[in-house]
């Protein structure tokens, strides 16, 4: 069962500690409403401009599958069946600006829980069950290596996200990133006169811009 702990430990940055039960969803999730909302306070405030509105839904599901991927972790018995069958269940809500800053208050903490699985089992189902996720959310999953083409229509258009978006791609390196020319763009432009802030982005950031996204 997710506990509160839990959450205080990812606003908290440290490690955490999962249970092996995989219980029912709402029970799981019964109670964490209060605890979510104040997460995502504390994160609304470190933003540049205004963030979208928090859309409980997501969020819940992005919590309850980031609990899924850090039980399958440190269970290893847990069956490969079982590690494809729920972390295939996708977020009902479409992705928005509001969806995927929601889903982002669990999945920003995706890259380090990939990381780890990697280091486990590179081959392991479970890491290829979390790059899926990290496809599909590219939002919090700046950083990962190996991701693939991504995304970033649902949110690229909000100016807070798009910068958070472009702040996470400066700090980390994530050159892949800046194929899409909208990205590009907005990372020269919050660079400026200094790209001598981003050298691990090297050439990429020197790339003839195209005409088109």
């Amino acid at each position: 069962m997710i506990s509160r702990a839990f959450i205080e430990q990812l606003r908290g940055g440290g490690r955490v500690r999962v249970g092996r039960e995989l219980g029912t969803t709402g029970a799981e999730l019964a109670g964490l409403e209060a605890d979510i909302v104040l997460l995502e306070t504390e994160a609304r405030a470190e933003l540049v401009f205004e963030a979208p509105e928090l859309v409980m839904k997501a969020a819940s599901w992005a919590f309850l599958t980031l609990y899924r991927g850090c039980q399958f972790l440190a269970y290893r018995e847990l069956s490969e069946a079982l590690v494809e069958e729920v972390l295939s269940l996708q977020c009902r809500e479409k992705p928005s600006p509001a969806v995927c800053w929601s889903v982002d208050l669990a999945f920003r903490c995706l890259p380090d829980l990939i990381r780890l699985a990697r280091g486990v089992a590179p081959g392991d189902p479970l890491v290829a069950r979390l790059s899926g996720l990290a496809a599909a959310w590219p939002l919090s999953s700046v950083g990962v290596p190996g991701v693939g083409a991504v995304d970033v229509d649902p949110f690229i258009g909000h100016r807070s996200l798009a910068q958070l978006y472009v702040d996470r791609i400066v700090e980390t390196g994530d050159a892949p990133r800046l194929a899409d020319t909208r990205v590009l763009s907005l990372v020269r432009a919050s660079l400026g006169d200094h790209p001598e802030l981003a050298p691990r982005l090297g050439p990429a950031l020197y790339r003839e811009q195209e005409l088109t996204a």
